[in-house]
């Protein structure tokens, strides 16, 4: 988390920034840092809060009140269970288990937003897309892997606020619906982020 932390910093240090601010800014980077907890099976699964996590997004704007763009994500979670006997497919071992799920959330966005006197632009919208998932139950010198691809369904609010003319704080909250496959059951969670968009 703070080797994140310290590149979202150094990002936010170098990025240029404009000397005026332009009539329209049509365009933005995004990157962020993305805390995450699972929600129905994915709970079920890990119920440990997530503080892995990063993404970044480029959006354009399409008209006064209408933007839309693309964004990845890259949401871990992990958890250490105790020693215990663990049933999978009718068979029983005993030991302590260690399950990790890599979640790589694509998607293509559109949003609405609406821009305030005080330098603040409220966004809500939704994405769809794909999530690439990476899940791995370790138990002794037994590992269950299991990676596919999910259905992605992104709705999510968020908000910007300027801190000068060519970069802004972001903040939004996404609920990252995953659709179960043949592989796997739903891995849906929410995703929270704090991070900087940057004028282009």
């Amino acid at each position: 988390m703070k080797k994140i932390l310290f590149s979202l910093s150094i990002i936010c240090l170098f990025a240029p920034s404009k000397n005026l601010k332009a009539q329209v800014e049509d365009s933005y980077f995004n990157v962020y840092y993305s805390m995450g907890q699972g929600l129905g099976e994915t709970k079920d699964f890990i119920s440990k809060y997530s503080f892995r996590g990063i993404g970044i997004g480029y959006q354009s704007e399409l008209s006064e009140h209408v933007i839309a763009g693309v964004g990845v994500d890259w949401n871990v979670f992990y958890q250490k269970f105790p020693y215990a006997t663990y049933i999978s497919d009718n068979n029983s071992v005993s030991g302590k288990q260690y399950r990790y799920l890599n979640l790589f959330p694509m998607t293509a966005k559109l949003q609405y937003f609406k821009d305030t006197n005080k330098g603040v632009r409220i966004m809500a919208g939704t994405g769809i897309g794909t999530t690439y998932l990476m899940q791995d139950v370790d138990m002794g010198s037994y590992r269950i892997s299991t990676n596919t691809w999910q259905f992605l369904l992104a709705p999510e609010l968020g908000l910007t606020y300027d801190l000068d003319a060519g970069k802004s704080l972001l903040l939004s909250v996404k609920y990252n619906a995953n659709f179960k496959n043949t592989e796997l059951s739903n891995r849906s969670y929410l995703s929270f982020n704090i991070g900087f968009s940057f004028n282009q």
